[in-house]
């Protein structure tokens, strides 16, 4: 429950949907042109982007005998919400967000608890290198994600099609540890004679 509430949170902040045309930044963070991103303030750490809101579209009026009113609120606003990338850049994106959300909320913001520490021990691998491993199972739905996402659509809620079910509520966000079966046991090298010491005797 700590993960998913942290997820929502960082959907509010702004996780995931950014525009096309131009860097639009949640409260606390603002844009830097190099390269073309979000940093939290006085930082040069990176936060999300949010949506820019659309800019209006006045329809032209026309002229002569007959001429109708102005056009009706919200005529001519065409907003249009992205990722910025599609099909294969879109699937690396999705696998990326995955593996850098577990990482930071697993072994950074929340710290692991003993049954992860347990994960760690079990498969050998340290805490960041599990969740990357973990995420990197979720390739078919990422995969199946790029390939029905709606250009123009709301991402967030394509991403709840495709990962609702194991916790995705914004993009990026999803128990991934959830996207295939458990990693399988680690076997460290038995340690040679130079590693223990022994090159002398």
């Amino acid at each position: 429950m700590r993960y998913l509430r942290a997820m929502m949170l960082v959907s509010i902040c702004g996780l995931s949907t950014p525009a096309f045309a131009q860097i639009c930044c949640p409260s606390g963070c603002s844009a830097d042109s190099n390269p073309p991103r979000c940093v939290f303030n006085g930082t040069t750490s990176t936060c999300g982007q949010v949506p820019c809101a659309p800019t209006p579209q006045r329809t032209p009026r026309p002229t002569g005998p007959g001429t109708p009113g102005d056009s009706p609120p919200g005529a001519g606003f065409a907003p249009c919400l992205g990722l910025g990338v599609i099909g294969a850049e879109l699937v690396k994106k999705c696998m990326s967000e995955l593996s850098g959300n577990a990482q930071l909320f697993h072994c950074f913001f929340f710290g692991e608890n003993s049954a992860d520490r347990a994960e760690d021990s079990r498969t050998d691998l340290s805490c960041p290198a599990r969740q990357a491993k973990l995420a990197s199972q979720c390739q078919a739905r990422c995969s199946r994600f790029a390939a029905n996402f709606q250009v123009c659509s709301d991402p967030n809620s394509q991403w709840q099609r495709f990962f609702g079910d194991i916790g995705g509520v914004a993009f990026g966000s999803a128990h991934v540890e959830l996207c295939g079966p458990p990693l399988a046991s680690g076997s460290r090298p038995f340690p040679s004679y130079r590693d223990r010491g022994w090159n002398n005797r």
